[in-house]
């Protein structure tokens, strides 16, 4: 199976993808792996367009007979400059590895500029041996498995699904039956937060960070109800439950269109750059006092915000 295989519309969206894997992959003297590789994703695009996969409330990654977290990261790390990339705050990562080798739960809030952002951290983890990656539980966006493209990326990975914000009313009748699946996948983060050892991914922007008119991009900041939310499940979990924050820069590697869409379907665009991670401290989610609970929501989700803007700005640009 080749790009042309593709139906016409997901065709001309891989196209640029495809071109960049295979002059990198060319350039490491790896073509025929490259080749095998997207065999394969190329086929599960197709049986994804022919024959959804039917995604449950808590999807639970497939390792086997087809390991497809390894075949994301593959389609994923060449695509990285290694060399060239970089992981602050080490200690931290190992304090929350240590806190979930504990029974704890971590929850790590992280600013989002790439599709692949999952694939990318997992990347630097899995490279130091890490068994988080894998084992990382990722809340997103409702979208990402009703893309053909993304969706067998996301058989690879342990997933929690809500639709965010801005597509509720889309379409507005749909709005009750969204929030009503909403609500069921906060029971389950709340049953899995009860059973501890959690690892979870959750970028509380709601969406991927675009350059501004002067081309820098900036952190989008979290939404309040997002952070609210979240605390508020963990404590009614019992088990203790810790926040960290991560700053992420890897736009260049997967960039968003430069528009938000509605509709599903956007050209993949990729380069060979390297990625930048901050790994941030400890928040307390008690440490943003104010007058009333509504101040304090925006408080708190302001001051996380702030603390991975400062992280943001000791990265590599």
């Amino acid at each position: 199976m080749v790009l042309e295989d593709l139906p016409g519309a997901v065709q001309e969206q891989m196209r640029p993808f495809y071109d960049t894997f295979m002059a990198i992959m060319e350039r490491r003297g790896e073509r025929k792996r490259a080749e095998e590789l997207l065999k394969t994703y190329f086929s599960l695009i197709v049986e994804q367009v022919q024959n959804p996969f039917p995604f449950s409330g808590f999807h639970e990654a497939e390792r086997e007979p087809l390991d497809f977290y390894r075949l994301g990261q593959d389609l994923l790390n060449p695509l990285i400059d290694v060399e060239k990339s970089t992981l602050l705050g080490a200690e931290n990562l190992e304090e929350m590895e240590e806190a979930i080798r504990a029974g704890s739960n971590v929850i790590l809030l992280v600013n989002h500029q790439s599709e692949m952002d999952p694939q990318i951290i997992s990347s630097f983890l899995d490279e130091r041996g890490s068994l988080l990656g894998r084992n990382m539980i990722c809340i997103a966006g409702h979208r990402v498995v009703e893309d053909p493209i993304t969706a067998p990326l996301c058989r690879g990975r342990n997933l929690l699904c809500v639709w965010s914000k801005k597509y509720l009313d889309f379409p507005p009748e749909k709005r009750a039956e969204k929030l009503q699946h909403n609500f069921r996948t906060l029971r389950i983060l709340e049953k899995i937060l009860k059973a501890g050892g959690a690892f979870v991914y959750i970028a509380p922007s709601g969406g991927r960070e675009r350059p501004d008119e002067d081309g820098k991009i900036h952190v989008a900041r979290f939404d309040p109800d997002s952070i609210e939310m979240l605390s508020i499940i963990s404590e009614k979990s019992k088990t203790p439950t810790l926040f960290y924050t991560l700053a992420l820069s890897s736009y260049a590697i997967m960039p968003p269109p430069d528009e938000v869409k509605i509709e599903i379907g956007e050209e993949r665009k990729s380069t060979f750059h390297p990625a930048h991670l901050y790994f941030g401290k400890r928040v307390d989610m008690n440490a943003f006092p104010a007058p009333t609970k509504l101040e304090r929501r925006e408080a708190r989700a302001q001051g996380i915000w702030q603390q991975l803007v400062n992280d943001y700005k000791l990265l590599p640009k």
